[in-house]
């Protein structure tokens, strides 16, 4: 290799060259971010006026629920299923638990968001922009190994969110603050039967370890396989709600870990899935409880006075 190859009279004595090799940074995100559809985060620019066209909720108060849920050290569940009619009560949520949202996922036939493959990409590549040192990780594997965005979702759910959670846990390095919601919307838009089955397995059984809570709203059309996600149905009224009785595969235990709660009007009801032992006790002080105590400091003049 020349130095100098246009250069005429010219001399260089005792010369001391050294050859620098920089590995570019960030190569493993930026793998992540092509995978990744961006046009799926509830403030996307295909999101903005989303909502304008949807019924309106009339639970919006949910969302301080959602919000003292957050803040729980140990909850005794980790996902929320929202069964009910189109709505824009997801985006309302979305809209205003900034302070609280890590990622989110909406699912859209209109937009062409319907991918199940982009999913969890997505979803990773948000949480790569909250959180430095599960960014530092992710773009390590994927730099090595960037082929595990195209496995299986079971794959992609295990090697881009459980595991490097769990170094980062035994690193001492997992507190994720107050950005613990992730919503994911529209499930039944996704694209497959057989994927959209696997993605609501994962979300509604797959995430306790994880210091996030999930939530998850469909409408009560969505296809369910009771087979293959191992469940139980209990019609009640004009929607099947399902009671989970997991199999010996997987790695929790017990059948009962499922509590189901139907809130007035608008036809929906919340599932909720994660450690069941004191789950209705939960239930109850979760959404009966504090909601009607929050109502009764509200119209109380001297708690307003207070806050």
């Amino acid at each position: 290799m020349s130095f100098f190859p246009h250069a005429s009279n010219f001399v260089i004595t005792n010369p001391v060259f050294v050859e620098n090799h920089l590995e570019r940074h960030g190569r493993g995100v930026e793998y992540l971010y092509n995978a990744s559809r961006m046009q799926a985060a509830h403030d996307s620019a295909p999101n903005e006026f989303a909502a304008e066209s949807l019924p309106r909720t009339r639970h919006g108060s949910i969302i301080e629920d959602l919000s003292t849920w957050a803040q729980l050290s140990s909850p005794s569940f980790s996902s929320l299923w929202v069964v009910g009619p189109e709505s824009n009560l997801a985006h309302i949520c979305a809209d205003r638990l900034g302070d609280y949202l890590a990622a989110s996922f909406f699912f859209s036939r209109e937009l062409g968001v319907e991918d199940p493959t982009q999913f969890f990409p997505t979803i990773s590549y948000q949480l790569a922009t909250h959180f430095p040192a599960y960014k530092a990780l992710i773009d390590t594997k994927l730099h090595q190994s960037p082929g595990l965005l195209s496995k299986s979702l079971k794959t992609q759910f295990r090697e881009l969110i459980v595991q490097p959670f769990e170094q980062l846990r035994t690193r001492g390095e997992a507190s994720v603050g107050l950005q613990q919601i992730i919503i994911v919307n529209g499930l039944e838009e996704c694209k497959g039967d057989r994927a959209r089955q696997e993605l609501l397995r994962i979300l509604t059984t797959e995430t306790e370890p994880l210091p996030f809570r999930w939530v998850v709203f469909t409408r009560p059309d969505i296809a369910v396989d009771g087979q293959r996600l191992g469940l139980k149905s209990t019609p009640l009224l004009n929607l099947d709600v399902w009671r989970l009785s997991l199999g010996e595969g997987y790695r929790r235990h017990g059948d009962t870990r499922v509590c189901m709660l139907r809130l007035e009007g608008d036809g929906i009801w919340i599932v909720l899935f994660g450690s069941m032992h004191k789950l209705a006790h939960w239930a109850v002080l979760f959404f009966f409880y504090l909601p009607a105590e929050s109502r009764l400091r509200n119209r109380d003049p001297r708690h307003r006075n207070a806050v």
